[in-house]
C-alpha cells in the first residue's frame, strides 16, 4: 500500500467518524502530527509501522461511532459480563 492510499483510507475513516486527521494519528502513531506530515511529504513511514497502522485502522472500522468517539476507546477493552 502507498503512502497516499494509506493517506486515503485515513481520511475516509476520519469522515465516516467524524474525528479529526490529528486524533486519527495521535492513535495510530502517537504522533498527532504523523498523519499530516506523511501528507506533506514532511516524514515517511518504515513498511511494518505502516502494516500495524492499517491493521490498527481496519480494527477500529468495526468499532461503533459511539466506541471511537469515547475516551474508553484509549484503554484496552474490558471483558464481556457473564
Amino acid at each position: 500500500m502507498t503512502i497516499p492510499d494509506f493517506l486515503s483510507l485515513c481520511d475516509d475513516f476520519c469522515r465516516r467518524k467524524a474525528v479529526s486527521r490529528t486524533w486519527l494519528s495521535k492513535r495510530l502513531f502517537s504522533d498527532t502530527y504523523r498523519l499530516q506530515n506523511l501528507a506533506a511529504g514532511d516524514s515517511d513511514v518504515g513498511v511494518k509501522r505502516m502494516e500495524q497502522a492499517v491493521a490498527d485502522l481496519q480494527r477500529m472500522n468495526l468499532d461503533t461511532p459511539d466506541t471511537v468517539n469515547s475516551a474508553a476507546n484509549d484503554r484496552e477493552p474490558q471483558a464481556k459480563a457473564a
